[in-house]
C-alpha cells in the first residue's frame, strides 16, 4: 500500500505536491515563464483543488548565485504581471469579496516591486522610465489606488 502511494505521488517544485490523477489533462508548468512558474501553476491548480496549510517545514530552498531569483527586479515585475493577466479570468466566477481579496493581495505583491523599480529609476535619473512604469502600473490595475500610488511615487511623496 505504501509503495503504491509513493508511485502515485508526484513532487513539484518543493512545496506543491499533487497526486498523479489530479494532473491528468492539466497543463503543467508554462515553459514560456522563466520565473514565477510555480506561482502560475498554483494559481491554475487552485481553481480545481483546495490548498491546505502545513506549519511544518517540509522543504529546502537552495539559492544559486546565478539563479533566476537573482534576476533584475524589472524581470520579476514583468513576469508577475504577465502571470496576473494570464490568469485573472479564473476569478471571474467568485464572489465580489473574494475577487477583491485576491486582487488586493496581488496588487500589494506587485506594488512592492513597482516601488523598488521606481526608486531605482529615480536614483538613476531615468525620467522616461519613471513615467513609463507609472502609466503601465495604472493601466494594469485600473484602480484609484494604483493611480494614487503611481502619482505619489512620481511626485516622490
Amino acid at each position: 500500500m505504501l509503495e503504491s502511494n509513493f508511485k502515485n505521488y508526484i513532487h513539484y517544485n518543493m512545496d506543491v505536491r499533487n497526486y498523479k490523477s489530479c494532473l491528468e489533462g492539466f497543463s503543467l508548468y508554462d515553459e514560456k515563464n522563466n520565473l514565477w512558474e510555480d506561482w502560475d501553476f498554483r494559481i491554475r491548480m487552485s481553481k480545481l483543488y483546495e490548498y491546505g496549510y502545513c506549519p511544518n517545514i517540509n522543504s529546502v530552498y537552495r539559492e544559486i548565485n546565478n539563479g533566476p531569483h537573482n534576476s533584475d527586479l524589472k524581470v520579476h515585475y514583468s513576469q508577475q504581471i504577465k502571470i496576473y493577466n494570464k490568469n485573472k479570468f479564473l476569478i471571474e466566477d467568485l464572489q465580489r469579496e473574494e475577487i477583491s481579496l485576491i486582487h488586493n493581495r496581488v496588487y500589494s505583491k506587485i506594488k512592492s516591486l513597482f516601488l523598488h523599480i521606481m526608486e531605482k529609476n529615480r536614483q538613476d535619473k531615468l525620467l522616461f522610465r519613471l513615467l513609463f512604469y507609472a502609466v503601465h502600473f495604472i493601466l494594469i490595475f485600473k484602480t484609484r489606488k494604483s493611480i494614487s500610488a503611481a502619482l505619489r511615487t512620481l511626485l516622490n511623496k
